[in-house]
């Protein structure tokens, strides 16, 4: 996990996606793809082709689906999920929807 982690709903798309975004660099993932993942873990948001295969843990879609760059680096995608990256935002399909029908990390706060 990044250094950070968000105490209220507000702090995810802050300090926390700034965290994780600053952790996904330094692992080497492509500057395309920090974003958009760093807005799935936070939000929930819907991500293309190449993130939905990797999240949904499908090997031979994500390969795919990679553009060189990233081809040659999906076992740091892999390091940073496993090490940094919720337990509940990959792994398989059903993981994967319920993520983003939970609204990503912001979803598991419950507004007071």
């Amino acid at each position: 996990m990044p250094d950070y982690f968000p105490s209220t709903k507000e702090e995810v798309s802050t300090a926390y996606k700034a965290a994780l975004e600053a952790d996904m660099e330094k692992r080497g993932l492509s500057v395309y793809v920090i974003p958009g993942l760093a807005n799935y873990i936070c939000t929930g948001q819907r991500v293309g082709h190449f993130l939905t295969a990797l999240l949904s843990n499908d090997l031979k879609e994500t390969f795919a689906r990679a553009d060189d760059y990233n081809a040659t680096h999906i076992r740091e995608y892999m390091m940073f999920l496993y090490n940094d990256a919720p337990g509940g935002c990959w792994g398989s399909v059903e993981k994967f929807k319920g993520w983003q029908e939970q609204g990503g990390l912001e979803g598991a706060f419950i507004d007071a």
